[in-house]
Parts: C-alpha cells; sequence; structure tokens
C-alpha cells in the first residue's frame, strides 16, 4: 500500500524575544479534538487579573517600569496545573475566542503543555508579562499574564457554530460553505432509526468513496484547502488532515463522538511520517479509525478498504504511534471493527470460499462486485479463486489485491456482464 502524507504535520516552530520585559512564544499545532467542557466546580479558579505591567528599555537608563499601568479586567482563569490550562483552553474554543487572557502559575512549562493539547488548534502564539526591578532583574511572581492568540481547524470552528448558531458570524465564507455542504451530506447519507455503527459505516464509505488523496494541485484554490476539511468534503482531494477532519466532523454534527488524532504512522518499509486519523465512541467503547489509509492509492472508484475501521489500539499500534496523555481514552473493544462485525475473517480456505460465495450471492446482479474479507494464513497457491466462475458466468475481469502479508485485508473486485 502506498504512503500517503502530510506535509504540515506537526510542526513545532518555538521562537523567544525578549524585548520591553515581554517574551513572545509561538507555537505551530496539528489541532485535535476536545470533550465538549465541562463547568468549573471550583469558582475559585476565576480570579481578576488587576494590572498587567509593561516595560520600556533605554539604552542609557535600563529597564524602566511604564508610566501608565495597563489595567486588564475581567474574569480569567487562574491556572495551576496543566489540566486546567487544557481546561481553560476547552472553555476558549467552545466560543471560538481567539485572543484571550490567563493567569498562568509561573512555574507551568506552558510550552509542553500546549505542544500536547487536545483543543482544536493549528497555531498558538503567546506573549506573557511580568514584573522586574529597576535593574532588569525578574522579581518572584506566582502568575504571569498570558495573551494567547490561536487559530482552529476550520470542521472544529464549523463544530461549534454548528452547535452555537451565534458563532456562524465567526466563521469565514468558506466555512460556511463547509458547514452548509456538511448539513447537505447528512441529509444524504443517514437516515432515521441508524445504530452508530451505521452512522460510522455511512460517514466513513461516503468520505473514501468520495475523496481521493492529493498533496498537491496546480489550482491554488484547490492547493490552499489539502490539509483543511474543505478539501475532501467540498473539493474531493485532500489530505490525511482533510479525511481526519471530515470524520470529525460529519460524526459529530450527528451525535456520534468523534475525536481528531496526530501522531506518527509508519509504512511497510519502515519510514515513518506525521499523520492523522480519528477515535469514535460507538456503543460506550471507542474504536481507531483510518479513512486515510482505506481510500486505496491510486483511488479506485467504487472501492472501499477496512483494514482501518474500528481497529483496537493494540492493532492500531503495529503502524501508527500517538501520545497516549492527549489521548488517554483505550480503545479495547473489537466488537465493531468491521470484519468482526459483519463476519469477514476467514481462518482456512473452506471458510474464505463460504465468505466469498456469500457476499457474491448478495451482489450477483451488480455490474461491479466486491468482496472484502480479512484472510489469517493467506497462501496464494491454495487460495483458488476459480469457483467464481460457477455463479458468475459472465464475468469480465476478476482481480484479488491488497493481501498484506499473510495475513490481512484481500479485496476480491469482480465486473460482469448483467443481463437486462
Amino acid at each position: 500500500m502506498s504512503m500517503k502524507h502530510d506535509n504540515r504535520g506537526v510542526e513545532k516552530t518555538i521562537t523567544m524575544v525578549l524585548a520591553a520585559g515581554v517574551i513572545a512564544e509561538s507555537i505551530a499545532l496539528a489541532g485535535t479534538t476536545i470533550n465538549p467542557f465541562l463547568a468549573r466546580p471550583d469558582a475559585d479558579l476565576f480570579r481578576i487579573a488587576e494590572e498587567s505591567i509593561e516595560f520600556t528599555y533605554n539604552a542609557s537608563s535600563g529597564f524602566q517600569f511604564a508610566e501608565d499601568v495597563q489595567r486588564q479586567t475581567g474574569e480569567l482563569f487562574s491556572i495551576n496545573s496543566a489540566e486546567e490550562l487544557r481546561l481553560a483552553f476547552a472553555q476558549q474554543g467552545k466560543e471560538l475566542n481567539t485572543t484571550f487572557f490567563l493567569n498562568v502559575k509561573s512555574d507551568l512549562e506552558v510550552r509542553e503543555i500546549l505542544k500536547n493539547i487536545d483543543a482544536g488548534l493549528t497555531r498558538c502564539t503567546w506573549k506573557f508579562q511580568y514584573a522586574i526591578d529597576s535593574k532588569g532583574n525578574k522579581t518572584d511572581a506566582t502568575y504571569h499574564l498570558y495573551m494567547f492568540t490561536v487559530s482552529y481547524r476550520d470542521d472544529f470552528k464549523v463544530l461549534q457554530a454548528f452547535r452555537n448558531e451565534a458563532l456562524t458570524e465567526n466563521l469565514t465564507a468558506g466555512e460556511i460553505a463547509l458547514k452548509d455542504e456538511a448539513l447537505r451530506i447528512i441529509a444524504d447519507i443517514i437516515e432515521p432509526g441508524m445504530s452508530d455503527y451505521e452512522k460510522v459505516l455511512a460517514v466513513h464509505d461516503y468520505i473514501v468513496l468520495n475523496g481521493r488523496y492529493e498533496d498537491s494541485s496546480n489550482d491554488p484554490v484547490i492547493h490552499a484547502a489539502l490539509h483543511k476539511t474543505e478539501g475532501i468534503l467540498i473539493n474531493g482531494v485532500g489530505v490525511c488532515t482533510s479525511y481526519a477532519g471530515s470524520m470529525y466532523l460529519l460524526l459529530n454534527m450527528i451525535g456520534v463522538e468523534c475525536a481528531f488524532v496526530t501522531g506518527i504512522a509508519r509504512n511497510s518499509s519502515g519510514l515513518t511520517e506525521v499523520h492523522a486519523w480519528n477515535r469514535v465512541l460507538i456503543s460506550g467503547d471507542w474504536y481507531n479509525f483510518d479513512a486515510t489509509w482505506n481510500d486505496l492509492a491510486p483511488d479506485q472508484p467504487g472501492v472501499v478498504s477496512y483494514t482501518y475501521f474500528g481497529l483496537t489500539d493494540k492493532a492500531l499500534a503495529k503502524t501508527h504511534d500517538w501520545d497516549r496523555d492527549v489521548y488517554p481514552q483505550s480503545a479495547e473493544s473489537e466488537i465493531y471493527n468491521y470484519y468482526n462485525f459483519n463476519d469477514l475473517k476467514s481462518q482456512d480456505y473452506a471458510q474464505f470460499k463460504a465468505i466469498v460465495m456469500r457476499e457474491i450471492m448478495k451482489q450477483k446482479g451488480n455490474p461491479m462486485i466486491t468482496v472484502n474479507v480479512f484472510v489469517e494464513n493467506y497462501d496464494p497457491g491454495k487460495y483458488s479463486m476459480n469457483f467464481i466462475y460457477g455463479v458468475l458466468p459472465k464475468i469480465k475481469k476478476a482481480s484479488c489485491s491488497r493481501i498484506n502479508g499473510t495475513s490481512g485485508e484481500l479485496i476480491l473486485i469482480i465486473t460482469q456482464e448483467v443481463l437486462v
């Protein structure tokens, strides 16, 4: 299977500038999803930042206090731990605030915490202000006042606006179009009474069948959207962040909890790259999904792979790595793994033949038939496909592909002449 990759990834650009007593830093983040914000149980964690002190520097006189002390009023978080900082960012993201102030305890490693924060971000920059004496020496202070400036993924913004219509004014024209298209897709593929599994399957298949992996385009408008959710959902092309963002947006809009995950993926040659995928909650259990890797490369219209549909953490960890502290929910259930749920796992040739025959009969009248089956201990010398000609006499072409070593997914694709 060809390796698909996102060149943007989790880029880390850290800059520090000391000027007039103000430290500025920035970090680019591959955005990840948040759980709905829970109200703080302890009102004392809110406090008023009474003053934000600025300084000037003069070559002859050194550091000096500004004549006018800037006062920052309003209710702010008093941040005492990494978890409180994550929770504060969740609250700000719920309102799509792009600039906000937080009082952060001075001994917290803010940069390290934000590198692993799960808040729908694509970029976060900040500066903080602290007290120094007339000689420029930093004084001991319990809290620093931070001003954060953030930007969010388009799927995250659209979801928040979907949940709170008043936030639509925060969306760009492209994001409003994305919201409208997401609603259209949902109306088209989701039917009343569907189970969560059926909803996930419908969304996954729509994305794979209507999307194509591309990491560049000669069209500047399409190229600019390749890393955004609009890439797959509106233009039909994009990279892994676009696939994962599409799953995240559509599933959360229909009430199925879905997380946007970033980490590292390894192909069969051992090459690694920054990658994005999803974790989905079905009937109380978490499962891993990688729609990007389930879209065959090169693209094959009408064909969907399910190798990365509903995997446990143990199964996914063979090819994917992620920060377990950022995504603490464990995925251990195999119930809604595609092959298990649909009885498509075979241990030997007899079972394989029975599965293929069963699936062929379901699609016997179709001009193109596809059968996905997970085969254990596959041996091409023993797995003859000749039996299909006995039930499909008008076959034009038949192919089997995508077996991974001796165990893995096999996709049988048959085109046939159908009598009208």
